[in-house]
């Protein structure tokens, strides 16, 4: 059975620099620089002002949870999408999605939204669900997935921010 998750964050910036950063091309292959074992595809199929930013993770078994390397036999090959619409107001909609297929295919769909809640502060919203097609253990990972979920978006956040607070100094 599916587990939905959620998460929300608050950034200290105002919506359309939150916008900008997440439609640049520029932030995104800053924050995919250190990545060693991802490949990065960014394009803008919607126009100016969206984004779409595909990537191919490869994870180690090393570097996953006792009971994921129990049900695989080789490393782990996801996809990951994050895209943005354009900024309407104060409000933007986007969409994760990604999975998995092999030893543990497992999907992810989720809608994001920032919104402003003050002229300098922008609200992130991130609301999904995670499947995981394995007998007996699915359950069991789809909790890991849903943890690694909110651990990254909660790092995407940080991420961000650093960004931010860099631009404008700089």
């Amino acid at each position: 059975m599916p587990k939905d998750f959620e998460f929300s964050a608050e950034l200290p910036h105002a919506v359309r620099e939150v916008h900008t950063a997440l439609t640049d091309e520029r932030y995104w292959r800053w924050r995919m620089k250190d990545s060693d074992r991802s490949v990065v595809v960014i394009d803008k199929p919607y126009g100016p002002e969206t984004l779409r930013v595909t990537v191919t993770d490869r994870t180690d078994l090393a570097d996953l949870p006792a009971i994921v390397r129990g049900v695989l036999r080789r490393p782990l090959v996801s996809e990951w999408v994050n895209e943005w619409g354009r900024l309407d107001g104060d409000t933007s909609r986007g969409r994760i999605t990604g999975g998995a297929t092999g030893g543990v295919p497992f999907r992810i769909e989720s809608r994001s939204r920032l919104r402003a809640i003050e002229s300098r502060r922008t609200r992130f919203d991130v609301r999904g669900q995670v499947a995981v097609n394995v007998p007996v253990v699915g359950g069991q990972i789809e909790l890991l997935v849903r943890q690694m979920i909110l651990r990254s978006v909660a790092a995407d956040q940080d991420v961000l921010d650093g960004w931010l607070t860099d631009e404008q100094r700089g």
